[in-house]
């Protein structure tokens, strides 16, 4: 084993998709023996200058942290223009010498050649390990980016909490619609409703469960509609974290997730709903396809049509048979991960 690792990334508080991979990896590779020294990138939710000079303030303290002592440093890499402070905090990795693993959380980056990508790829240098979240990302990036170094998979199925797949299959007559994520119109709130109201208009018996913070207006708005329009038959749970997050997958038949969001990469939430036995049904973003595979629900290719594609899936699939597959398909990707965790695990510490 080689000395303390130095972990970069954004922790919790707040709670988001990359947060929360953060921490769930830090926390696995511990539980494997990995002595680990966290530097949290998180910030508070601050806007305009203020935010800014907050995140400048945090990436330089991380430049800071980076010591030789570390000889490897992990890195949560940011989205947009956060790209150019984590290019600020390799580099001075590298000119410690230090062995660099930068962790790629949003897609948007790899889908299309970005300066902002070829530089934090120059800067790395061809011994950095890029990890990425699932094969196809892997290809974009070698298309988009041709500078990187090498580049691993470590898809996100390991993150995934365990007492999922204690959850009974779903066999039931009633359709339960569920929606979970930091509710915003990008992450498809509007479209989650208008699918359970059209179902509804159908004479379907239908009940739609929505948790998570409401993250804008139209977030709000939808809400109320579905409150309105559903009555009883709508239940929003606000923030779910630990056993009320469980009893929310337990609850629930489909889990409903028309994202628009240009990072969308590998949504834990889609994972975690195949572990309880809960098909998906997704737009196609970043590995979506490549997560749900042809077991775990639908994925729809053509956002405009998307309401009509999922009243299609929720009329003529067997639930039982479709339950069952949603959780085979995350058993595969777990198997996978286990053997991508160990060529992770074998990166930093040789």
């Amino acid at each position: 084993m080689i000395s303390t690792i130095g972990f970069i990334g954004p922790f919790p508080p707040p709670v988001h998709g990359q947060s929360w991979a953060t921490e769930s990896l830090a926390n696995e590779l511990e539980n494997a023996g990995v002595t680990l020294e966290r530097y949290n990138l998180s910030t508070s939710r601050s806007v305009g200058w203020i935010g800014v000079i907050n995140k400048l303030r945090v990436h330089f303290g991380a430049a800071v942290f980076c010591r030789r002592s570390h000889r490897v440093i992990y890195i949560s890499a940011n989205s947009n223009t956060g790209m150019w402070l984590t290019s600020f905090v390799v580099a001075r990795a590298r000119f410690l010498g230090c062995k660099l693993v930068i962790h790629h959380h949003s897609y948007d980056h790899v889908l299309r050649r970005r300066s902002s990508m070829v530089l934090l790829a120059r800067i790395a240098g061809p011994n950095a390990v890029h990890v990425v979240l699932g094969q196809k990302m892997a290809a974009d990036m070698r298309l988009s980016t041709p500078e990187v170094g090498k580049i691993i998979v470590l898809n996100n199925a390991g993150l995934v909490e365990k007492k999922l797949l204690s959850l009974p299959e779903n066999s039931g007559s009633k359709i339960v619609l569920g929606h979970l994520s930091n509710l915003t119109a990008e992450k498809g709130i509007s479209e989650v409703v208008e699918l359970a109201i059209r179902l509804r208009e159908m004479s379907l018996p239908v009940r739609l469960v929505i948790a998570g913070p409401a993250g804008d207006h139209a977030a709000r708005d939808a809400i109320s509609l579905a409150r309105r329009i559903l009555g009883e038959d709508f239940n929003y749970k606000g923030p779910v974290h630990g056993n009320d997050k469980i009893r929310f997958f337990s609850e629930i038949t489909h889990l409903i997730f028309p994202t628009r969001y240009k990072n969308e990469a590998s949504p834990i939430v889609l994972l975690e709903a195949m572990a309880a036995a809960v098909p998906c049904i997704s737009n196609m973003r970043g590995c979506i396809s490549n997560d749900l595979g042809k077991e775990g629900g639908v994925v729809v290719e053509d956002a405009l049509k998307f309401t009509s594609c999922a009243i299609n899936y929720l009329t003529t699939r067997n639930l039982e048979t479709a339950s069952s597959a949603a959780r085979n398909r995350y058993i595969t990707l777990k198997h996978e991960y286990d053997v991508q965790f160990s060529n992770l695990l074998r990166i930093l510490t040789v």
